[in-house]
């Protein structure tokens, strides 16, 4: 029988985002050993309804009020991608734990000063590849460790969600300034599934990308990331396409197949 939780982690959210309402809030709010605490939001009757769907009984007017709560343990962080940086670094600095929305920030080298400055300052922070956790990676590390397909040579992701037809203006992945593209939202998934199978970072990597005139951001990206020994993964991504999220690990004697390898819920494909 499972030792009863002795204290919650006390969790406030960093503005009253969609992913926040529909995926993560909920699950904190399930969990054995979180509670969603309050809310953090500049618009006021946005927060109230985030607050009021989610059973949340605290708003918070503003992301500073909230990170120096003493009431809250740990922050969550899905701001649009260019703030991540700014407010998952004042958070660690203010003592919290840090989960940040993936990607960690929008370029490596501001990604690596924050996770320089969380170790420095003693704080835990996690990017939020919510993939990684559930049990079908682990059989497919299983298979793999156990020369089911042999030495691994390539990897091969996709994920794509038809955003485009027509696009928002106000969505955020159509704003360049905030860190929009479809490499930053969805790509990074593909980069993080090579580099979970390699185990390394890669060598050198080629990419093509569309960009769109009119909201100046990558529609539809692909990339060959080159590791070591000569193995390759191979990632795309994009806002046209309605292609769901799938991996596919290639070895010297069979191949593994995730078809619902990032998102396993979303949407409901045919596949003949």
């Amino acid at each position: 029988m499972a030792r009863p939780i002795e204290k919650r982690l006390r969790w406030g959210i960093l503005g009253a985002s969609a992913i926040a309402a529909s995926a993560v809030g909920p699950a904190i709010r399930a969990s054995r050993n979180g509670t969603l605490a309050a809310v953090a939001s500049r618009d006021e009757a946005r927060g109230r309804a985030f607050a009021e769907r989610l059973g949340i009984a605290r708003v918070v007017p503003g992301y500073e009020a909230l990170i120096e709560d003493e009431a809250i343990d740990a922050i969550y962080n899905p701001l649009p991608n260019s703030l991540h940086a700014e407010w998952s670094r004042k958070a660690a600095a203010a003592g919290k734990a840090v989960l940040c929305e993936k990607p960690l920030t929008v370029t490596a080298p501001e990604a690596e000063r924050l996770v320089d400055d969380c170790r420095t300052l003693g704080r835990p922070l996690m990017e939020a590849f919510m993939y990684r956790f559930h049990p079908q990676h682990r059989r497919v590390r299983e298979l793999i460790d156990g020369d089911a397909i042999g030495e691994v040579v390539e990897v091969r992701t996709h994920l794509s969600a038809n955003l485009a037809g027509p696009a928002d203006p106000a969505n955020v992945r159509f704003i360049p300034d905030l860190g929009g593209g479809v490499l930053l939202d969805m790509g990074c998934y593909g980069v993080s599934i090579c580099r979970m199978i390699f185990g390394e970072a890669p060598e050198r990597v080629r990419g093509w990308w569309e960009l769109d005139a009119k909201f100046g951001v990558d529609m539809t990206t692909a990339g060959i990331l080159e590791f070591s020994g000569g193995r390759i993964g191979m990632v795309s991504g994009s806002f046209r396409a309605d292609g769901g999220g799938f991996y596919t690990v290639i070895g010297r004697k069979g191949t593994i197949e995730v078809p619902r390898g990032i998102i396993p819920g979303q949407g409901k494909r045919v596949s003949e």
